[in-house]
């Protein structure tokens, strides 16, 4: 089985006005014979067109300023590094090329929509490389909540989940810190007999 963990940073909050401009992978793979296989990627582009705007909004949340996206390289020459890198994955590395990895997150819907539309921009199809089935980290952190395991937590964000577990508080509102966030949430929580397929 495969998962291809996904956390964006994004110029806004609507797929069809922002766009990410930072995404985080980690493709994580067990073999048959139970070996594991873990390769992490991270891409910056700056997406900013006539259609994609910034958001000052979404400032508030990541802190990065439009200056700073608009110093990244354009979207165009990054698209064929993360299609590239996508079909790795689907191909499962050569490790299980029988199947597309899960696309996995923390609310993963909000990610998935982003860079399904950034790609789809570029004329590349995301539901090519991804299995249609997608998981939802923080639906086992509810799982976890409604079964003691996460008992007295105010909320369910993830920075409070990561605090309550002890983890160690990798820079959060990047892609890259929070997607391993995620990542470490998830084996947590596996261990503790709560999981997330």
């Amino acid at each position: 089985m495969s998962l291809l963990y996904c956390d964006t940073e994004t110029t806004g909050f609507s797929p069809k006005d922002s766009a990410p401009f930072e995404i985080a992978f980690i493709f994580v793979s067990t073999t048959k014979d139970g070996q594991k296989y873990e390769v992490k990627k991270g891409f910056r582009l700056n997406p900013l067109n006539d259609t994609i705007k910034y958001h000052e909004q979404a400032c508030l949340t990541h802190g990065v300023t439009e200056e700073t996206i608009r110093s990244y390289p354009p979207a165009n020459a990054v698209i064929p590094q993360i299609k590239s890198f996508l079909k790795s994955c689907s191909k499962g590395y050569g490790l299980c090329p029988e199947e597309k990895p899960y696309l996995t997150g923390y609310c993963i819907d909000f990610d998935y929509r982003h860079v399904k539309k950034l790609l789809e921009d570029y004329g590349v199809s995301l539901n090519n490389y991804i299995s249609p089935r997608h998981l939802d980290v923080l639906k086992q952190v509810h799982s976890a909540k409604a079964r003691g395991i996460l008992r007295g937590i105010e909320d369910c964000r993830q920075e409070t989940v990561a605090e309550f577990l002890e983890i160690e508080n990798i820079k959060s509102h990047s892609a890259a810190g929070d997607i391993t966030t995620t990542r470490e949430i998830t084996k947590i929580l596996h261990e503790k007999g709560v999981k997330l397929y």
